[in-house]
């Protein structure tokens, strides 16, 4: 069975999960939370995601936290979605010319500069 993911967001960095566990758990049952820290430091992100069994539950849940105040911020609560990868592009890519006036160059339609 699919978790309800639910995206937590403008979290302050003294916050734990266990917090965010407490703020959700009169809502339905939590199955994990995940509060996000970079990967160099340690530190927190500033978001989480709860995961619940129940999308009823979870959806409940987004509706009555919303706007909470957790440590002095208003929480940002949403269903999670997946990010979209995007494609980087390489240097070679960039520095090869394509995609700048190629067009243009391959018939001919520059002008060559005289003297110099």
């Amino acid at each position: 069975m699919a978790m309800f993911k639910i995206y937590v967001g403008n979290i302050g960095g003294a916050v734990t999960a266990e917090t965010i566990r407490d703020v959700f758990e009169p809502y339905g049952e939590i199955e994990d939370v995940d509060l996000a820290t970079e990967k160099k430091t340690g530190r927190p992100r500033g978001f989480a995601i709860v995961l619940m069994r129940d999308p009823t539950q979870g959806r409940a849940a987004i509706a009555a936290v919303k706007g909470k105040q957790l440590s002095g911020r208003t929480l940002v609560v949403n269903e999670a979605r997946t990010r979209r990868r995007v494609k980087k592009v390489t240097a070679t890519f960039a520095s090869s010319g394509y995609g700048r006036n190629t067009r243009r160059r391959s018939q001919g339609l520059y002008r060559q500069r005289r003297g110099g």
